[in-house]
């Protein structure tokens, strides 16, 4: 089954927070936007890529071309979701005014954008235009955007509503203009629907240039990166979280970018005390991926990402009520998933957060270990992170740097140790916890390291 962008919103990687700055201009484009299908197809990738760096180049080549485009893009918010329309045109009904004006109001739209685009010569990203429709429903080309059955239309429609005004006690002569007036609203139905599929072509194409617009105009705001497809591969320069930014600079915070490399020959175990950090990396990641296929910027100043079929995220955080199972519980059945994809040689993307950090030490360093040892295989890219001194040397090592200066260095450097920093006293000490508290933690440790 083909995942839709709608099902990513509001998973653990606050892919929620992208979308609502993503500033579409028309509500349609969102619902258009929520349906798009999860990208397997690296053409189809490339293409999305292809179009967004085309239109950044475009815009950017004059400094005064960025600010202005922004103000003349909302012409966009003209467009409406009329699929109901569409689809009784295409059923040979009798379309009403209301049903006339919403496709006036999009051929009008249609027009403006197109006219748009070629003052700024952005001539690649005009769409199809529907002039014929437009002339139809616009005899006086008035270009107002509201339809009404025009005089112009019929001379006898004219000499009917003339004579009617002349005696508005008439019902006869009322009738006789409902009755003409009802007798051109079947032609102008009958004429437009031979450009029925031309008219969905353009609905469409609008809002996926509306879509368009917006993930250019968010890769400036937001300094994103378009990245590089690799096979295999995974590797950020600089990545960075904008949720998590976001919420650092209203706290007169910086987000220290992480720097990561892994493949699909050696799965990548970041070790480090809790709090280090280690979960916003998975976070990122996973949300990057999911950005890079559905086609968004990446956030961070060079990418180099590989295709995936699914994203997997374990937390030991998890657990499931319904089916009574404890956070262990669900927590392993999550990675047998994972373990039963790599079965059947899917692609995956696996990110493990702290697997058994619920169970006693000895059988999560265990669990963990061997964990490791499994996801040493072809076409999984993995990332486990652990508080364990995990021994297995089958994979790539990371640790957070931890405190530096009393404060947390959250960036990753490559290590060749198995052993955990212990940070924990420092951390609870910076946090301003109860220093009898922690005075009598390091007593206690003391004793048992004699």
């Amino acid at each position: 089954m083909v995942m839709k962008l709608r099902k990513y919103i509001d998973t653990y990687s606050d892919f929620r927070f992208i979308i609502e700055n993503l500033e579409l201009e028309s509500s349609f484009s969102k619902q258009i936007l929520l349906e798009k299908p999860f990208l397997t197809n690296k053409k189809e990738i490339e293409n999305q890529y292809y179009r967004i760096k085309s239109l950044l180049n475009s815009i950017s080549r004059i400094d005064f071309l960025l600010n202005d485009f922004k103000r003349e893009k909302h012409r966009l918010c003209e467009l409406r979701d009329i699929r109901g329309t569409i689809s009784r045109l295409e059923s040979g009904a009798i379309l009403d005014d209301i049903e006339l004006f919403e496709l006036k109001s999009l051929a009008l739209t249609s027009s403006k954008i197109n006219t748009l685009l070629l003052e700024y010569k952005l001539d690649e990203f005009t769409t199809i235009t529907i002039d014929q429709v437009l002339s139809l429903l616009d005899p006086e080309g008035k270009n107002i955007g509201s339809f009404y059955v025009y005089d112009s239309y019929s001379q006898e429609l004219r000499e009917l509503r003339s004579k009617y005004k002349q005696n508005p006690e008439d019902s006869d002569l009322l009738d006789a203009v409902f009755n003409k007036e009802s007798e051109i609203r079947a032609s102008i139905s009958k004429e437009i629907s031979k450009d029925v599929e031309l008219i969905k072509e353009v609905l469409f194409s609008l809002a996926e240039l509306d879509i368009l617009i917006a993930k250019t105009l968010q890769i400036v705001e937001f300094k994103l990166t378009i990245p590089k497809i690799e096979d295999g591969l995974l590797c950020y320069q600089n990545m960075f979280h904008p949720k998590v930014e976001a919420s650092l600079l209203m706290e007169n915070k910086q987000f220290q970018p992480i720097n990561i490399k892994l493949d699909n020959m050696l799965p990548v175990l970041i070790t480090g005390a809790n709090m280090g950090g280690k979960s916003v990396v998975l976070k990122t990641l996973a949300l990057n991926q999911i950005l890079f296929q559905f086609g968004f910027g990446i956030p961070a100043e060079s990418a180099q990402i590989s295709i995936v079929e699914s994203i997997h995220f374990c937390s030991g955080d998890d657990q499931n009520i319904d089916k009574g199972l404890s956070s262990f519980a669900a927590e392993i059945l999550k990675i047998n998933k994972v373990l039963e994809e790599i079965r059947r040689g899917k692609r995956i993307l696996a990110l493990i957060d702290e697997p058994a950090r619920t169970t006693n030490p000895e059988e999560g360093t265990a669990l963990t270990e061997s964990l490791v040892d499994m996801l040493k295989q072809k076409n999984v890219l993995s990332v486990v992170t652990t508080h364990y001194n995990v021994s297995n040397n089958k994979c790539l090592r990371y640790r957070v740097k931890g405190i530096e200066n009393g404060k947390m260095n959250y960036t990753l450097t490559e290590t060749d140790t198995h052993f955990v920093p212990k940070e924990a006293i420092n951390i609870a000490r910076t946090l301003g916890v109860d220093e009898e508290w922690v005075s009598k933690t390091e007593e206690i440790l003391s004793l048992k390291q004699k």
